[in-house]
């Protein structure tokens, strides 16, 4: 742990005796996704895919759930070897319910890293036009940034570009 914190201390001080130039600045990405005109589309996409979702999974249980009242029901009245090919139908119907839901759950990742992707690729250039323009060196997520001044934040402006 010692060495860790030493490491850590000497990786500080050489970035910034080699940036100590430089003009840095950070960003505030989360701010950007729900405040920007881009960001906003990009939200609103994501809970209207996740909105299907939940319908075709929630249709899916209820089906299930019917499916279980109704072999409650018919388990004094039918004999055992019709019982139990009902029993076996519901559980296969229940494995397939799941493996629908973890499909849904892995595809609906896979989108929002797409479209995350996207959104990013769409920002970039707008956030290196601003650094060229500001002769801003490095650029931070801010949630990389332990402590700044606040005049090093350029989500504000960042979101007024995406905009226009």
């Amino acid at each position: 742990m010692k060495k860790f914190i030493i490491y850590l201390f000497f990786s500080f001080f050489i970035f910034f005796n080699a940036f100590g130039n430089e003009k840095v600045a950070y960003i505030d990405i989360d701010r950007i996704l729900n405040e920007s005109l881009l960001g906003k589309s990009f939200i609103d996409e994501l809970k209207k895919i996740s909105l299907e979702n939940n319908k075709k999974i929630q249709s899916q249980k209820e089906e299930i759930l019917k499916q279980e009242t109704e072999i409650k029901k018919l388990k004094n009245v039918i004999s055992d070897k019709d019982f139990q090919i009902k029993v076996n139908t519901l559980k296969n119907n229940v494995n397939n319910f799941n493996a629908n839901k973890k499909n849904f759950e892995q595809n609906f990742n896979k989108k929002r890293q797409e479209m995350f992707a996207n959104l990013m690729k769409k920002i970039s250039p707008i956030v290196e036009t601003y650094m060229s323009q500001n002769s801003i060196s490095i650029v931070m997520d801010k949630k990389n940034v332990f402590i700044a001044k606040s005049n090093y934040d350029i989500t504000k402006n960042i979101i007024d570009l995406i905009n226009k």
